[in-house]
């Protein structure tokens, strides 16, 4: 496509889109945006939320413990080591049985729920919403509210 400026200048405009194509439906699979990053936290397995520690290593995030958030990533392998993880797009994990509707970080660790923590000092981080029972677009948004 090409603009013209009010200089009258023609600018070419490149219009892109990023497809993640049909939903998901193979357990451990995802697409997205993934970068190799430390994870130190070697209970991490497939599809635990991760937070970016002091250290700019990654960690399970908890919503109990604000030291642990905002989530930022998702485990796609087990344990510690330099990893891929997850920063935005689609994962299919088997075990998981979502209904329609948002995703939060859970108050156990690196886990996920569809009810929003409500204890005191809970943080409540919606990290994204279900595509299918198995499928889940990951998107971790970077407000996070604390309850009183």
């Amino acid at each position: 496509m090409t603009i013209t400026l009010l200089n009258g200048e023609d600018q070419e405009i490149v219009v892109s889109q990023l497809t993640l194509g049909s939903i998901l439906a193979g357990n451990a699979t995802y697409k997205g945006e993934i970068i190799t990053a430390i994870v130190d936290d070697a209970s991490a397995i497939f599809g635990d939320v991760l937070y970016c520690a002091a250290d700019f290593h990654y960690d399970r995030a908890d919503a109990d413990a604000t030291s642990t958030m905002p989530v930022v990533a998702m485990a796609l392998v087990a344990g510690a080591g330099t990893n891929p993880v997850l920063l935005r797009g689609q994962v299919c994990n088997t075990t998981w049985n979502w209904s329609a509707g948002l995703i939060f970080a859970d108050t156990t660790t690196g886990k996920l729920t569809q009810t929003a923590p409500s204890g005191s000092g809970d943080q409540v981080q919606i990290v994204g919403f279900a595509l299918s029972a198995d499928t889940m677009y990951f998107n971790p948004q970077l407000v996070v509210v604390e309850i009183a």
